[in-house]
C-alpha cells in the first residue's frame, strides 16, 4: 500500500498542474470576454454618436430650408406639391396643409402655360414665374430649378424661388422716368431748335 501512496503523489501533482491550467484557461477566457463586451459597448456608443450627430446634422438642415428666406418646394413629375418651406406659404397664403398634393398651376394666371419643363438635358434651369396668391395678387418670381433624375428621368424638381415684384416695379419705374427724361430733353432740343 506504501507503494500506492507513493505512485498518488505524481497523479495528484499533474492533477493540480491541470486545474491551475484550466484556471488560467477560466480566467484568460473571462478576460476576452470582458475585452470583447467592452469593445461591443464602445462600438454601440460610437453609433449612437454618429447617429445622434445625423440626426442632429438632418433637423439642422430642416430648420435651414424651413427658415429660408427664399421659397423651396419640391414637385413631383406632375406638378403636384410635395413639399414647401414657410417662405413659401407664407407667400401663397396658404397652410402648408392645403398646399401639400396640390398641383402648382392652380397657383399660376389663368393664362399662362407651365414654364417647368420637367425633361430636358440641363440638370439646372434658371428662369421667372409668376404666381397669384391667395389674394389674387400677382407674384413674380425668379426660380432656379434643379431636376431629379432616377435612371435617366425626371422623378421630382427642387425649385428655389425669390419674390422679385418689388424690384420688377421698380425697373418699370425707371425706365418710365428714363423715357420722360428722354422726352424732356426731346421736347427741349426741338423747342431750341424751333426757337433759333
Amino acid at each position: 500500500m506504501f507503494e500506492l501512496a507513493q505512485n498518488t503523489t505524481p497523479v495528484l501533482e499533474s492533477g493540480r498542474i491541470i486545474l491551475i491550467g484550466l484556471a488560467i484557461l477560466t480566467f484568460a477566457v473571462f478576460l476576452w470576454a470582458s475585452w470583447l463586451r467592452m469593445q461591443l459597448i464602445k462600438q454601440i456608443s460610437q453609433n449612437k454618436a454618429h447617429s445622434e450627430k445625423g440626426e442632429e446634422h438632418e433637423h439642422l438642415y430642416s430648420e435651414l430650408v424651413e427658415h429660408a428666406s427664399d421659397v423651396i418646394l419640391r414637385l413631383d413629375r406632375s406638378g403636384n406639391i410635395l413639399a414647401i418651406n414657410k417662405a413659401g406659404t407664407d407667400l401663397l397664403g396658404y397652410p402648408k396643409q392645403e398646399l401639400i398634393g396640390q398641383n402648382l398651376s392652380k397657383y399660376l394666371p389663368p393664362e399662362a402655360a407651365d414654364p417647368i419643363t420637367y425633361e430636358g438635358s440641363k440638370e439646372y434651369t434658371v428662369t421667372e414665374l409668376v404666381v397669384v396668391d391667395k389674394n389674387q395678387e400677382r407674384i413674380q418670381l425668379e426660380m432656379s430649378l434643379r431636376r431629379e433624375r432616377v435612371d435617366g428621368k425626371t422623378r421630382s424638381v427642387e425649385i428655389i424661388a425669390r419674390n422679385v415684384t418689388e424690384r420688377k416695379r421698380f425697373e418699370a419705374q425707371v425706365r418710365q422716368s428714363e423715357r420722360m427724361q428722354a422726352m424732356g430733353l426731346l421736347a427741349g432740343g426741338v423747342a431750341h431748335d424751333f426757337n433759333n
